[in-house]
């Protein structure tokens, strides 16, 4: 999950990246669509 790691620093401007990061693979492919 290298990538998943880029785009999370990359939406936790609008977002908490702390939330998605402790949630489950499910939430961040969820997070990454809302984006």
């Amino acid at each position: 999950m290298s990538s998943a790691r880029t785009y999370v620093i990359h939406f936790s401007r609008e977002k908490s990246l702390a939330t998605c990061n402790v949630l489950s693979e499910s939430w961040f492919l969820y997070c990454f669509q809302r984006d």
